[in-house]
């Protein structure tokens, strides 16, 4: 063997040992660091299972307001569209107040002629006090003219009392002449002073009868007529304050804050009383999750919650429990399980828990009712 050749079989070998050395060691070494990576893993998982429950059958939950109207009628203006925010006490939609309005007006003239009426009766009252029969036929029908005649003055000066204060009201916003406006303050002034001339007038026959016996049979009729008068009167108010609620129905507003969802009402279209026009969605918004009853075990209420929406995988909100409810969502079906008839097969119950949202929610995030979250509560 020459030298050349005894050189080169002497550094082949050092090299393959050093190769074999490292094969070794990474055979070593490799596994040591997934066993590693995998106990640590472990742990973290264990330390979270431990740590957090949680469940995917949960949903975002919130109040749904319904609009109906409270009278029926033609929808003449509609100021909300679908999707809209819209505040507490905004304007909505109108009904066609003109036929409630002609209603509201009939009941206050009855109610007004109501009331002259008792006046008369009142005065009757003070009257037959002092009516007898002795009474010549003169004077008694003197004493009935007068009173008729305040009676009518009173009916007159309650009618021209109503056009005087409107045509004044009209007035000073410019919507009637002056020359309109003079002729029913005159005919305000004349029947003023006609019922002035009546009242004097049956003074003056009161005068003439004060030595006259009493008669209880006319004292009675007339305090029957009063009352009669006093529950007209009480009965007709009821009336106009029922006429002036419908019509204050035909304007409909907004009860709550929130986002108008199904529209369903239009201008032109006829409505009901009762009929659905539209819904409002507050902004408040929780979340109701069925946990299992084994999950429940170190469950209280105020312990936070980590809460991943399906729509939004890479956010987590923050909240916390608000309340347990008190009985399965099986039991608070609309037909609960019947155990004791023989066939029980035991099952893992679930119970509603409600979730509320401890930070304010980022209007960018679409978070609304119906959406399935999952949450999972510290519970250690």
């Amino acid at each position: 063997m020459t030298e050349k050749e005894f050189d080169t079989n002497d550094n082949t070998e050092p090299i393959e040992e050093v190769t074999k050395s490292k094969i070794k060691s990474k055979r070593i070494i490799i596994p040591f660091i997934l066993t590693i990576t995998a106990i640590i893993t472990g742990l973290h998982f264990y330390t979270h299972a431990i740590t957090y429950v949680s469940t995917d059958d949960a949903y975002i939950e919130g109040h749904s307001v319904q609009i109906s109207p409270k009278v029926s009628g033609n929808i003449i203006k509609v100021c909300i569209d679908d999707n809209q925010k819209i505040k507490k006490g905004q304007f909505i939609a109108e009904i066609d107040p003109r036929d409630y309005q002609v209603v509201y007006n009939q009941a206050v003239a009855k109610l007004e002629t109501a009331i002259a009426r008792q006046g008369s009766a009142s005065v009757n009252v003070g009257l037959t006090s002092i009516t007898s029969s002795s009474l010549s036929g003169q004077s008694r029908a003197a004493l009935e003219q007068s009173i008729h005649n305040v009676t009518a003055a009173r009916a007159e000066m309650s009618l021209a009392q109503i056009d005087f204060d409107r045509y004044t009201k009209l007035y000073s916003k410019g919507v009637v002449s002056k020359q309109d406006f003079d002729k029913v303050s005159t005919n305000y002034k004349v029947v003023q002073e006609k019922l002035n001339q009546a009242l004097k007038a049956q003074y003056q026959a009161i005068e003439k009868a004060k030595g006259s016996d009493t008669v209880e049979q006319q004292v009675s009729i007339s305090n029957a007529q009063l009352k009669a008068a006093n529950a007209e009167i009480k009965q007709l108010k009821y009336a106009a304050d029922q006429a002036k609620l419908n019509l204050s129905y035909t304007k409909i507003y907004a009860p709550k804050s929130g986002i108008i969802t199904n529209r369903s009402v239009e201008e032109g279209a006829f409505v009901q009383a009762g009929q659905p026009l539209l819904a409002i969605v507050p902004e408040e918004r929780w979340i109701v999750a069925n946990f299992k009853e084994t999950q429940l075990t170190n469950m209280r209420v105020g312990q936070p919650v980590l809460i991943k929406a399906d729509a939004y995988p890479n956010k987590i909100f923050k909240g916390q429990i608000d309340s347990i409810q008190s009985s399965t969502g099986a039991k608070s079906s609309l037909f609960p399980p019947e155990n004791a008839v023989g066939s029980f097969v035991k099952v893992v119950q679930r119970v509603p828990v409600k979730i509320i949202f401890t930070e304010k929610l980022d209007p960018q995030y679409a978070i609304v009712p119906g959406m399935s979250v999952v949450p999972e509560v510290k519970v250690k």
